[in-house]
Parts: C-alpha cells; sequence; structure tokens
C-alpha cells in the first residue's frame, strides 16, 4: 500500500488525536518533524492516535511525548486544552473502501513548566522528530515552517489558558 493510502486507512480507523505543546513564560518546545513522518520539515509538538479504546485523549498525549521525547508530563502541569475539528483541513479521508470517515478530532493540551522544569528537560527523540528548540510565542507564530495546528493553538491560547 502508498503512504497515502496508509494515511487513508489511519484516518479511517481513528477519530482522535492528541498532543502535549510545552510553555515556559512567553517560549514553548516545537519539535522539527522528520522526513520519515507527514509534513516533513516542519515544526510541530509530540502527539499522536489513539491506539485503544480505553485510551482518553490525555493518556494519548502523555504517552505519546513519552514516546516521542521521553519526556514525562504530570497532568497537574496541564493548565488548558484546545479542541480541533481538522477533518476538513485532510485532503483526503476516504478509506480504501470508497467511504468516507466520521472526522479527526486533534487535541492540543498545554503544559506549563517553570525554569527549573526547561533547564532539567532534554528530550531524546524517537525517529519521528529531528530536533527540538524553545522559541518564543510570536516567533513560532509568524514562522512559515511552523505546522499550521501549532499556530492555530498560539493564536487562540490567551483564551485557552485563560490569560
Amino acid at each position: 500500500m502508498s503512504r497515502a493510502g496508509e494515511l487513508l486507512f489511519i484516518y479511517e480507523r481513528i477519530q482522535i488525536a492528541s498532543g502535549i505543546l510545552f510553555k515556559n513564560k512567553n517560549d514553548v518546545l516545537l519539535l522539527k518533524r522528520s522526513q520519515r513522518v507527514f509534513d516533513p520539515g516542519l515544526w510541530g509538538i509530540s502527539g499522536g492516535s489513539m491506539d485503544r479504546d480505553s485510551d482518553d485523549p490525555l493518556e494519548t498525549a502523555i504517552r505519546e511525548t513519552f514516546e516521542e521525547m521521553r519526556v514525562r508530563v504530570d497532568k497537574r502541569q496541564i493548565i488548558g486544552k484546545y479542541v480541533a475539528d481538522v477533518s476538513n483541513k485532510v485532503k483526503r479521508i476516504w478509506s480504501p473502501s470508497g467511504q468516507m470517515s466520521s472526522g479527526l478530532h486533534f487535541y492540543t493540551y498545554i503544559a506549563e513548566i517553570d525554569d527549573q522544569q526547561r533547564q532539567s528537560m532534554k528530550p531524546v527523540l524517537n525517529w519521528e522528530n529531528d530536533r527540538w528548540t524553545w522559541v518564543s510565542i510570536p516567533t513560532a507564530m509568524n514562522n512559515s515552517k511552523t505546522h499550521p495546528g501549532v499556530r492555530e493553538v498560539l493564536r487562540n491560547l490567551p483564551s485557552i489558558i485563560g490569560r
């Protein structure tokens, strides 16, 4: 099956994906997507699809963050969440059988960390990402290489976290 076919199959099977955006003051942690994943070369966040029916979106985001970065997330760090219906942003959500999927929602959780946690955070990346960096929110919002979904979250950040 072609890579595009794999994407179509995945989108037929899942309806929820989620990730974590780490925030420290006016900076966020971004990961550069490798050439082996969709949207290669863009700066994004850790995240992925629910593996099991028992997963909830936050547990999925925590699991994916550990898989991709070897960073543990404490649920007490979560200060907000943003849910985006990305069904209309995916060019083809058709299954191999020709039926359309019922939609895809992406949950982004905002994890606020303090200066000490930022200093001690040393992500160990898996194959999905090539690099990581801290960048100011305005810089991330204005960078064409920042994933559009991340830019959307950053534009809505004040309402998400109530500040």
